[in-house]
């Protein structure tokens, strides 16, 4: 994230995180952090019940809202796709 822009990114993600979280049943977590040697650097873990809820997620209008609102001001972004199968992270 641009130094200058990190005050954005709070209420942005407060929004969709409070909206993801109580409209779509697939959702069974979201993490956000901030590294302390760089602030500018964050990572967001968002954990679903399968591959499937997390597409329904990237549909929502909540989704295209905060893409508006904070990718102009993100520097890179990495998706990573990880699935639980039988108790073990694949």
């Amino acid at each position: 994230m641009k130094g200058e822009h990190l005050h954005l990114l709070p209420r942005a993600a407060e929004v969709l995180i409070d909206t993801v979280v109580r409209d779509e049943p697939g959702v069974l977590c979201y993490l956000w952090l901030q590294d302390l040697d760089d602030k500018k650097h964050i990572s967001v873990f968002e954990c679903y019940v399968n591959k499937d809820a997390c597409k329904a997620h990237e549909a929502t209008e909540a989704y295209s809202q905060f893409a508006e609102a904070v990718g102009p001001y993100a520097e890179g972004l990495d998706i990573n796709y990880a699935e639980w199968k039988d108790g073990t992270l694949m």
